[in-house]
């Protein structure tokens, strides 16, 4: 079983290489977890970085809408990719009002990887290039900790930019 589930992920993560077109709304999302990782995380979450993240979940939670209501048919995967959309449009909006509100939660539940990992995850399969499956939703699941662990591991050993 285990080998599936890695089959998954592997297409799951290499699925914006066959389908480019899913890189118009993965490249700001790269690119934002890099520069946010490396130069306003690497030290811990602030506020103004939380808030800049809930904007990004918000932002492709719509694109997600706007994708589905153009190729919008019924069906048991439809009903699941709204509920998807609905979470991420509802968790970016939460990230957005608590940080604004200067709440500290904002800091725990906007971060830049969390987010990240989700939207790259996610977007394949409610653009429909990926299965959106009970195996590859576990597929993502299992594999969250060791993305996490990978990238603090070399967000340790790379040393702090000069703006820390």
């Amino acid at each position: 079983m285990l080998p599936q589930f890695v089959t998954t992920f592997i297409d799951i993560i290499s699925s914006p290489i066959r389908h480019p077109e899913l890189l118009w709304v993965l490249i700001p999302v790269y690119a934002n977890w890099i520069i946010g990782d490396i130069y306003q995380e690497h030290k811990g979450t602030h506020i103004g970085n939380a808030i800049s993240n809930g904007f990004v979940a918000l932002w492709v939670g719509l694109d997600w809408g706007r994708e589905l209501t153009q190729n919008f048919t019924f069906g048991g995967e439809s009903a699941l990719k709204v509920g998807l959309i609905g979470f991420l449009i509802l968790y970016g909006l939460m990230i957005l009002i608590e940080g604004i509100r200067g709440k500290d939660i904002a800091k725990y539940i906007g971060r830049v990887r969390e987010v990240t990992y989700l939207i790259i995850c996610l977007t394949p399969m409610i653009y429909g290039y990926i299965p959106l499956t009970i195996d590859s939703l576990i597929s993502i699941t299992i594999f969250f900790p060791i993305f996490y662990i990978v990238v603090e591991i070399l967000m340790r050993i790379t040393p702090s930019p000069a703006s820390d």
